[in-house]
């Protein structure tokens, strides 16, 4: 089996499991007017979506897999703040 199809598949499930939790916490925001909820949504989304979503146009090239590692990671460690964020200050 390809590896890229098995990375694409893999990603795609991630994004729709990723959407589906930040649409409950996005829900629990609304209801109960939470910027905390808002701010776990919104890490969440960096963790899982916007992860997921950026591996989905590697191994073209070693250049563009090592750019968008390096901007995974940064993604990863922004949505870890905002996690933070969430359960300590909001």
């Amino acid at each position: 089996m390809d590896p890229l199809l098995v990375r694409a598949a893999v990603a795609a499930v991630g994004v729709v499991v990723s959407l589906l939790v930040v649409y409950q916490a996005y829900r629990g925001y609304l209801r109960n007017g939470s910027r905390a909820m808002r701010a776990l949504a919104v890490g969440i989304a960096l963790l899982g979506t916007v992860h997921f979503l950026l591996l989905l146009p590697g191994g073209t090239s070693p250049e563009l897999d090592i750019g968008l590692s390096i901007l995974r990671q940064l993604v990863d460690v922004v949505g870890l703040a905002v996690v933070f964020y969430a359960l300590t200050r909001a």
